[in-house]
């Protein structure tokens, strides 16, 4: 039985009672759906490898792609470059959180059209943790570092706020 099967409605077999049911434009999924897994610490080198499977999983059918995430997430521009690849795909996507989705790849995973867990999974988010990357000599120098900082992490909170809902009288 496909991951797929099991989560969404199927002709074959409804989903567990805990489970939700999808209706509309999520029953297409099939197994035939290109996938793309993202199940390591996120770097450079992984955000690349990923981004790469991603695009040409998108240019060789317009079907939905399936991104499967299972990472403790990792570095900030690594991650915030494969949430522009997500959004940036003409086709739609649908993350499934097998295990966890923890720090970038939480803010991945808000950049899919569709987001499934399963019941044991986890979703992980906390603010961003950024750290030069060359020495701080100046005050000037830790005010640009600090400005920056900000700016990043108030868009990736307001990104997410967005795609979960939260409205600011639930923000606290």
């Amino acid at each position: 039985m496909s991951i797929v099967k099991r989560f969404l409605n199927s002709e074959t077999e409804e989903p567990e009672s805990e489970m939700p049911v999808f209706e509309g434009e999520l029953t297409f999924l099939n197994p035939n759906n290109g996938f793309a897994i993202l199940s390591e610490e996120i770097n450079d080198d992984v955000a690349t490898k990923f981004i790469d499977k991603l695009y040409r999983t998108a240019f060789t059918s317009p079907d939905p792609i399936i991104i499967i995430f299972n990472s403790p997430g990792g570095e900030v521009y690594a991650s915030i470059a494969i949430i522009d690849a997500i959004q940036s795909v003409p086709n739609k996507t649908v993350g499934l959180t097998l295990g966890r989705a923890s720090s970038g790849a939480f803010y991945a995973h808000q950049a899919c059209d569709y987001r499934i867990m399963t019941k044991n999974s986890v979703l992980f988010w906390h603010e961003m943790i950024w750290s030069p990357e060359n020495m701080i000599r100046t005050n000037a120098e830790s005010m640009k570092f600090h400005q920056d900082y900000k700016k990043l992490n108030d868009h990736l909170i307001n990104f997410f706020k967005k795609r979960m809902k939260i409205t600011p009288e639930n923000w606290k």
